[in-house]
Order: structure tokens, then C-alpha cells, then sequence
């Protein structure tokens, strides 16, 4: 299933290491000679995209459970930094749409025809406001599309200073585009699970769980299946995530929780700026992040929850990228966040719908496409792919490599 990732900068889980030698600016996969060319959109004519007609989303089914935030994490200051912990046994899932039993189920009983998860959808929606090479793949099965991500994607990763006008990609190993990413995307794991609080009882949700094993910790995540009916034959249905409840007067409330590293160089000053002049930092963050912030931020809104909590994270060693200190915390609302960085439901719905469109009017009732955003021009492009493209056929390697590599 694509696929889980265990905790943890040195214990990086067997696919997305050996997989995953993409730089900044190369394309995400090669196109090949089968494919068909069918559109391509400008990141202009996608950011003036809107839907006219929002409807609210509602919850479906809900999985799996969630641990409390500790606020004691907000009182953490740049003079007084708390060391994240490490969870090197812990496994966070990255499973794809396809491959999600609840998704599976809900397909059968026909409860949607267009089937993703917040990640997927998430950046399609903000594709404009991307600049690395990034695909995501369309199985259409009669009136169903099934939104899904290629076997050794690397859109699950984190990027840091995508949009920086100084692209980070040091050839030096420590500050590779690819150990970044990998930084970034374990220390969001590690922020995740260190404002839990320890030992309280978890809320709960209905179902168990999807991806749960037995014998293996995985974090604790709630999904909330939430459907969106636009008319049309356009029937929505999304796996959101939830990171965390917060205690209030009316019962739990739903939190998000992402990571802000720093990136290390001669300037850098967060902790002798975040007291001072927290704004300004945060500024640059949303400069030179865009695309990650505006997913985040996207994924925030699809998941309903009510708070984002971000967390400004730099290295405990400058030289060393797998240990880091948490200076301070930060919270929004998403829809007031999302009015900081201008970003709409009617364009980031208007951004999606059109893709699906597209998928109906181009794709033949049987078969399979792929989005692809260029990583040298401000364009995604739509091809026509054979039925049997990105298939896994090294499924049982893989999963010897990846226990192999569990197990060093």
C-alpha cells in the first residue's frame, strides 16, 4: 500500500528513500512516447478559476482516534526551546486513494463518484502556487475517478523554500533538495506527536483505524471521510486528516499541526527574532513556502477543523539535520489564514472541478491519466496514459527492501 513512513530522520522507511532522487527543478516522472497530450493550464488561468456555487462538506465516516494537545507545548519560547522527540518505532501512513479499504467501500455502495485524499486534492487545488514538479494520476471507472498517487511519489514529502528566491539545493548531503525534504517531513512527524499529551484517554472515533496492524504503533490520526455534492453528477468524497483534539467548554475541538523548519545558513536568526518580530519571520516563511502553506492551509479547510497550530522548528546542531528544537507556536484559524494569503474556496474548488471536467470529457470510461505540473514553467498538463502505466511489478521486492531496511 503507498505507503507507510516510518518515524524518524536515520530510520527513513524502505520506498521513499531508494525511490526518491528528484531535485527541485526536474520533472517528477519522464513522459512517455504512449502518452497522449490532452491540456494544459498556465498557473494564471488556474488562479482565476472560481466555482460559483460552494456547498458545504459533511462527514461520511469517521476513523481512527486522536490524542490531546498538551498546551503547556504553547508556553515554549525561543529562550526556553523544547527538544522534539523522536519516534523512530512509529509508523505514519501515506496510503493512497485506491488503496484505502473505507474508500473501497464507500466506491461500492456508490456513496460519491469522484474519490481522493486531502493530499491529493489539496494540490491540485493550489497548483499555482507551486513551482517544483510534482503528478497525480486519474483512474476513471465508468462515471467513477478515482484521484490517486503514483508508486515512489514524492508529493507526501515536505518541501522547504520551494518558492525562496535562493532555490535550496545545497549539493552538500546535510542540505540537499532531498534530505530537506526528508528533514522537513520527519520533523512535522515529530512536532505531530510531541504537543500530545502523554497518558490522557483518546477520543475516539466510530470506525477503528484503517490502516492499523496489528503489532505495529502507528500514529494516531482521525480521518474523516467528507463528502461535498456540487450537482451535476459531480459528488465528492475526501479522506481528511485530523492531528490532534483540543479540550474546550463544548466538547473536543479539532486541531492540525505542521512544522516550520529553518533553514540553516550564516543569516539565520530566528531565535533572536521570533520574540521580537514574530510577523516579519513568519512573512518570509509564507514567501518562500507558498505552495506548502496554501496545501496546508487547503487541507485545513477540506478536514473542518478549527484551529492550525504551527510550530517554528530549527536544527539543535546547524550542521546536524536530525535533531531539532521547538522556539515557538502559533495558531490561526484556517478561514482567517487563508484570508492572510489570499486563498478562496471558489478558486481552490474552481481549480479542482475543472480538472475533473476535463477527466470526463477526455478520458475514455475505462482508463487512466495523469496531471502533471512543469517544474521550469508556471504549467500543468493533462495526458492520456496507458491503462497499465506506474502498475506496481516488483510489489513482493519492495516489500522485502523495505523490511530489510526497517529491520537495519
Amino acid at each position: 500500500s503507498r505507503g507507510g513512513f516510518r518515524g524518524g530522520y536515520q530510520n527513513r522507511g524502505g520506498r521513499w528513500e531508494d525511490r526518491s532522487g528528484q531535485s527541485s527543478r526536474e520533472l517528477s516522472v519522464q513522459v512517455a512516447e504512449d502518452w497522449t497530450f490532452v491540456a494544459e493550464m498556465s498557473h494564471t488561468q488556474l488562479s482565476k478559476m472560481k466555482c460559483e456555487k460552494l456547498v458545504e462538506g459533511a462527514d461520511v465516516v469517521c476513523a481512527g482516534s486522536l490524542h490531546f494537545y498538551d498546551r503547556a507545548i504553547d508556553r515554549v519560547t525561543p529562550r526556553n526551546p523544547k527538544v522534539l522527540s523522536k519516534f523512530p518505532d512509529r509508523e505514519f501512513h501515506y496510503v493512497t486513494t485506491t488503496d484505502d479499504p473505507i474508500i473501497r467501500r464507500l466506491a461500492s455502495q456508490n456513496t460519491a463518484n469522484i474519490f481522493a485524499t486531502s493530499s491529493i486534492v489539496s494540490l491540485l487545488m493550489v497548483a499555482p502556487r507551486t513551482a517544483n514538479g510534482w503528478d497525480v494520476v486519474v483512474q476513471r471507472i465508468g462515471d467513477k475517478l478515482f484521484f490517486d498517487k503514483r508508486e515512489g511519489s514524492m508529493i507526501d514529502f515536505l518541501t522547504i523554500g520551494e518558492t525562496s528566491f535562493d532555490v535550496v539545493d545545497d549539493k552538500s548531503d546535510a542540505n540537499s533538495y532531498h534530505s530537506l525534504a526528508l528533514e522537513a517531513t520527519s520533523t512535522n512527524q515529530d512536532l505531530s506527536q510531541t504537543v500530545l499529551k502523554a497518558g490522557a484517554k483518546p477520543y475516539k472515533f466510530e470506525e477503528a483505524d484503517p490502516f492499523a496492524e496489528s503489532g505495529v504503533d502507528s500514529a494516531p490520526v482521525g480521518y474523516r471521510y467528507r463528502k461535498w455534492d456540487f450537482g451535476e453528477g459531480r459528488s465528492v468524497l475526501v479522506r481528511c486528516e485530523v492531528d490532534a483534539a483540543m479540550e474546550g467548554p463544548n466538547g473536543p475541538s479539532f486541531v492540525a499541526v505542521k512544522a516550520l523548519n529553518e533553514i540553516y545558513d550564516v543569516k539565520s536568526e530566528w531565535k533572536s527574532r521570533l520574540d521580537s518580530n514574530r510577523g516579519a519571520v513568519f512573512a518570509t516563511e509564507i514567501k518562500n513556502n507558498a505552495g506548502k502553506l496554501a496545501r496546508w492551509t487547503a487541507q485545513a479547510l477540506l478536514s473542518d477543523v478549527e484551529q492550525i497550530k504551527f510550530g517554528f522548528c530549527t536544527r539543535s546542531n546547524p550542521k546536524d539535520g536530525s535533531s531539532h528544537q521547538l522556539l515557538a507556536t502559533h495558531l490561526y484559524k484556517p478561514k482567517d489564514f487563508a484570508n492572510q494569503i489570499a486563498l478562496t474556496s471558489n478558486n481552490i474548488w474552481g481549480v479542482f472541478l475543472y480538472m475533473v471536467d476535463l477527466c470526463y470529457r477526455y478520458m475514455d470510461t475505462t482508463g487512466k491519466a495523469i496531471f502533471m505540473k512543469d517544474p521550469n514553467e508556471p504549467i500543468v498538463r493533462m495526458y492520456r496514459v496507458p491503462e497499465d502505466a506506474f502498475d506496481e511489478t516488483d510489489e513482493s521486492d519492495d516489500e522485502e527492501n523495505t523490511e530489510d531496511q526497517d529491520g537495519a
